[in-house]
């Protein structure tokens, strides 16, 4: 992260469709604000070189927080002593 003020605006029109497809992203991986987002997601992009290299470095994200909840998910199964069903008699 830079320490240099953010002084520059940068604008681009996108469509409805496009603009909602971006909130339900941007809300999904858990951004202030869709600028924020867009801003993270460009310079991770610059960054990172070529295209390959910033899609490698999503997917590792994504499998990261796949293997987070799947963590979560074994260890509330197992702290139910039932593996989350209830018996019915």
């Amino acid at each position: 992260m830079t320490t240099d003020p953010r002084s520059r605006v940068v604008f681009f029109r996108v469509t409805e469709d496009e603009y909602r497809k971006l909130k339900e992203v941007s809300s999904r991986n858990g951004a202030r604000s869709l600028s924020d987002f867009m801003r993270s997601e460009l310079l991770a992009y610059i960054h990172s070189g070529t295209i390959t290299e910033h899609l490698h470095s999503r997917f590792e994200s994504l499998e990261h927080r796949i293997d987070e909840l799947q963590s979560t998910t074994i260890s509330l199964l197992k702290g139910n002593g039932n593996g989350g069903f209830q018996e019915h008699r």
